[in-house]
């Protein structure tokens, strides 16, 4: 009895644990956004989905120009909001391994939105240009029939932005 007691307890601790970390995770993972004022957008698309991009850049500038506490769109700058799409078509054979009739195209790949802030190196002179770092990012992975990639890569791009957003909200204390 007691050892089934231990293990409940153990477990319940652990969860807990796990809970306040993801907390704390949380916090960390926006932290590269403080002070972000002004983003250019930098979209980079597989050639299998290349076609996707004004609709794609027109989805993203609506979403930050329609939400009050979003950094402004600029078209040149050193802080960059960058969406890479590596979606691709693959045949049902190549990723099976073998052929099999019937086999469909599939839409693999992920869908990646990162924040890029230039960054000065550690021991640079003051007179050095910053690097770029990536201080925030999320992904989705998209695995669908080839027929629903454009509507699975559009809802990845819009959750991708709602997590940016509600971070740089945290961000800002709102």
């Amino acid at each position: 009895m007691y050892r089934y007691r231990h293990r409940a307890a153990t477990a319940l601790l652990l969860a807990l644990m796990v809970v306040a970390s993801m907390g704390a995770w949380a916090q960390d993972s926006a932290r590269g956004l403080r002070g972000l004022a002004r983003v250019a957008l930098d979209i980079s698309l597989a050639p299998d989905v290349v076609d996707l991009r004004d609709e794609i850049e027109e989805r993203m500038e609506q979403a930050l120009r329609e939400q009050s506490t979003a950094p402004a769109l600029s078209r040149e700058g050193a802080d960059k909001l960058r969406l890479v799409v590596t979606v691709q078509a693959k045949n049902a054979s190549e990723l099976r391994g073998f052929w099999v009739p019937f086999s469909g195209i599939y839409a693999i790949g992920y869908v990646r939105l990162e924040v890029g802030r230039a960054v000065p190196l550690p021991g640079s002179t003051p007179s050095a240009v910053p690097e770029p770092a990536i201080v925030w990012q999320a992904d989705r992975l998209v695995s669908v029939p080839w027929r629903r990639a454009e509507a699975e890569i559009g809802d990845a791009v819009e959750k991708l932005l709602g997590v940016f957003l509600e971070d740089y909200r945290r961000t800002r204390g709102r």
